[in-house]
């Protein structure tokens, strides 16, 4: 069976309904298109709104921390300056032992010490103590000019005078020894005065 469709209308109103179709079709396309950049627009402005409020919370959160962490610095500057201060102290290490070594194992055993001072800034000696004889402070004076990091050892003439017991001060002038750099200057608070 087949149907024969007949057109009852004028092909001008046929014209007319078809633009009306299309014209639904158009408006419906177009109330999705908005309403989906509708929901979009929306989304944004929740997302916008998050940001905003994490930004401010991060802003406050980091506020308080900069009002906290002051004393933390300062502790932390502290400690840097020490490390500083201690790796510039070992800069000029120079071992002072092995050459006090020297003067003990050239000791004769008539000889007793009661001071040596060493000052590498000035690169001097001095050796002040007790000879039981006349000849073991002249044979010390030359054990001490035979130490090869030592160079003009003088004492004063009036010891040569005595002949036992004699009390001695050697000074001399140190050799290889590198000398000590000047400490810095360190800048130290004023207490405020109670006046």
């Amino acid at each position: 069976m087949q149907f024969l469709r007949v057109s009852l209308l004028s092909p001008l109103k046929k014209g007319k309904l078809q633009k009306l179709i299309q014209f639904l079709f158009t408006k419906e396309l177009l109330e999705m298109v908005i309403f989906t950049c509708t929901i979009l627009a929306v989304t944004q402005l929740v997302g916008w709104l998050i940001l905003t409020r994490s930004v401010s919370d991060l802003a406050q959160t980091s506020l308080l921390v900069n009002r906290e962490t002051p004393p933390f610095v300062q502790d932390i500057r502290r400690v840097n300056k020490l490390a500083k201060d201690l790796l510039a102290s070992g800069q000029d290490f120079y071992p002072i032992s092995p050459r006090l070594y020297d003067i003990i194992d050239s000791l004769p055993p008539n000889i007793k010490l009661s001071a040596v001072i060493i000052d590498r800034e000035n690169q001097t000696a001095e050796i002040d103590g007790l000879a039981a004889t006349r000849d073991a402070f002249l044979m010390y004076q030359d054990i001490l000019t035979s130490i090869p990091w030592i160079t003009d050892v003088s004492s004063p003439v009036s010891q040569l005078f005595q002949k036992e017991n004699i009390g001695f001060e050697f000074h001399m002038k140190l050799k290889n020894i590198p000398k000590l750099k000047p400490l810095p200057k360190v800048n130290q608070r004023r207490a405020p005065s109670d006046s």
